[in-house]
């Protein structure tokens, strides 16, 4: 009985640690994505300089000296590899939010599958221990009747 017990009580304790993981995945998780989102925000800025800072440098310089056009040219051809790497970083990002996004939904999914198997366990256990308690109520019931139809 004592044993079934604490039996009871750890299918509790693990159920409960279950959900408190599923609790810390699911806060990481929009951790992440808030990280994500801020990361996007600043490439999204970063663009934005970028393409005031080719106006302001590249066209003017074009109408003043081939020089200037040469310098505009490396500018831009720089700019272009800039852009090229932000949006290869956005990409790795993007690539690697989706993978933790589906590693966390498998961990949820993990631990909703053993909090399941503890509620099942425990209701088990529940029904056992009714069993148990409901049969002794019988033998405590028989063996009173018995004392009674005894003593008369």
């Amino acid at each position: 009985m004592k044993e079934q017990i604490e039996n009871l009580k750890e299918a509790v304790d693990d159920g409960l640690s279950a959900a408190r993981m599923a609790e810390d995945l699911t806060d990481k998780n929009l951790t992440l994505e808030d990280k994500i989102r801020n990361l996007q925000v600043q490439i999204e800025d970063l663009e934005v300089f970028i393409s005031f800072f080719f106006l302001f440098f590249f066209f003017p310089s074009f109408f003043f000296s081939f020089l200037s056009f040469s310098f505009s040219f490396l500018i831009l051809f720089f700019f272009f590899f800039f852009f090229q790497a932000l949006r290869e970083l956005n990409e790795e990002l993007e690539q690697g939010h989706l993978e933790t996004e589906k590693q966390l939904q498998d961990e949820i999914d993990y631990q909703s599958t053993l909090l399941i198997n503890q509620v099942f366990f425990l209701s088990f256990f529940f029904f056992s221990l009714f069993f148990i308690s409901s049969f002794i109520l019988l033998i405590f019931l028989s063996r009173l009747v018995r004392l009674t139809q005894l003593k008369n």
